[in-house]
């Protein structure tokens, strides 16, 4: 499953506050790991999962999706936006690598 972002907001993140929309909640946080999550007796070379523990504020969470051509170029220690929202009645999470060069 891939995540839904509503590409027709913006949302400007300060100093690691909390921004939220009607259905919408951004956090800044750091990636403290990233992994390959495989069930038992699976190969990680076949799994197209990938797994961060991202620290916020005070707290570590994990988030894992499936690979795609944005998660993959996040590393550990980057700065990350996790934002999450409801849409149709189902949670959505995605996690965006923040650049300073845009």
């Amino acid at each position: 499953m891939s995540t839904v972002i509503d590409c027709d907001k913006i949302f400007v993140i300060d100093d690691g506050k909390i921004i939220t929309g009607d259905d919408m909640e951004v956090k800044r946080g750091f990636i403290k790991e990233v992994y390959i999550p495989v069930k038992e007796n699976d190969d990680i070379y076949s799994s197209n999962q990938i797994g961060f523990k991202i620290q916020i504020d005070n707290k570590v969470i994990k988030i894992e999706e499936e690979q795609n051509s944005y998660n993959t170029e996040i590393l550990k220690n980057d700065e990350v936006n996790v934002i999450r929202q409801t849409i149709d009645g189902k949670e959505f999470i995605d996690i965006e690598k923040v650049d300073y060069n845009e």
